[in-house]
């Protein structure tokens, strides 16, 4: 798209309308927006960033510091792990990463993260970055951005979100939010997958991960325009009206299941929770099971390791549910309907009574 010919201005122009739209919806500046192949790939992007940075205006031998919660989705927290392992072996210097934990509903402690801030803002001022999700993943608990925003504020530090489950579901405003630096995923809007966008404050304390750039010589590499154009339109989209009906649909899901299997244990919180969201556990079912025995019904247990088996959420495990490994995850969308509901708890319902008759 950046070609000086007519068909390569027509798809400079529909890239630039999509960076607008994407701009929108959470309150951005247009010339804020980058794309990439995946809200992964801006996530690494805004971490190994951040860190790169803080190598180069390193004034001291303190090493950075990044604070998350522990329950962040694995493209950070697999980048962080990976970071800390690395520098270690290399001896470049360590990286410091400090956890908050959540309480057994999923709520974030707040208190907590501003009191560490406190404590380690004393010492030094190499917190490089605090990211937290807007919205879990896995258990749908909507965190408090305000607040974390707030927090961040207050402690001078920069604050970074994945929202990739919150974009079209809760109102995003980068700036009364305070968020620094924002990532978000076309596929999770209805919109493409292998397209994702990068908000940034200011791309002058986030150092390059590659050369040749590109987009204002940020990020390098040929854009995937279709992609680019499609979510840009999902972006225009995004209805949050949709979300009463969804969440009606999700409740009946729930009451169903509860009046038919007593002993079911919501995960996270009915509270602040995402609408198209429902984690449960059946104790003695294991969620392997009830997913291979669900061919017609399209659910989720834990994440996939290599062998293919799934192994318990390290978010169930982090909210002290009892049988990790009996935990489920149930998505709803657009076009979810009443029968499709009832179709689908039936078919939980009838699997659960027969593993518990054997």
């Amino acid at each position: 798209s950046a070609s000086v010919h007519s068909f390569g201005e027509r798809a400079k122009e529909a890239v630039e309308e999509a960076r607008e739209k994407v701009a929108i919806i959470i309150g951005a500046k247009s010339d804020q927006i980058y794309f990439t192949n995946s809200a992964t790939e801006a996530n690494n992007i805004i971490i190994k960033g951040r860190i790169l940075f803080a190598d180069k205006c390193a004034t001291s031998i303190i090493s950075p510091r990044i604070i998350t919660s522990n329950t962040e989705h694995s493209s950070v927290k697999n980048c962080l792990s990976k970071i800390v392992d690395d520098r270690m072996c290399t001896g470049y210097g360590s990286l410091s990463w400090l956890n908050i934990g959540i309480d057994n509903l999923g709520n974030l402690d707040y208190e907590l993260l501003d009191s560490m801030l406190d404590r380690v803002t004393k010492l030094d001022t190499n917190t490089i970055l605090v990211s937290i999700l807007a919205v879990n993943n896995e258990i749908g608990t909507i965190h408090d951005l305000y607040r974390i925003g707030d927090i961040c504020k207050k402690h001078n530090v920069l604050f970074h979100t994945d929202a990739t489950q919150a974009i079209g579901n809760i109102t995003i405003d980068v700036d009364k939010m305070n968020i620094f630096a924002l990532t978000m995923s076309g596929h999770k809007i209805y919109g493409p997958k292998g397209v994702g966008a990068l908000y940034v404050r200011d791309k002058s304390l986030v150092e390059p991960l590659t050369d040749g750039g590109y987009q204002n010589t940020f990020i390098s590499g040929t854009q995937n325009v279709p992609a680019i154009v499609g979510m840009g339109k999902a972006c225009e989209l995004c209805n949050e009206k949709e979300n009463i009906k969804i969440e009606q649909l999700r409740n009946c899901l729930l009451h169903k299941l509860t009046k038919e299997i007593p002993d079911i244990i919501v995960n996270g919180t009915m509270v602040n929770r995402l609408q198209n969201n429902l984690s449960v556990t059946i104790p003695g079912v294991s969620a392997s099971i009830l997913v291979k025995g669900m061919d017609d019904v399209i659910i989720s247990g834990g994440p996939a390791c290599g062998s293919g088996d799934l192994q318990p959420s390290h978010v169930i495990e982090a909210l002290g549910t009892p049988h990790p490994e009996c935990a489920i995850r149930i998505g709803l969308g657009r076009k979810t309907t009443q029968n499709e509901i009832e179709f689908a708890a039936d078919r939980i319902i009838e699997i659960v009574q027969s593993i518990r008759s054997e």
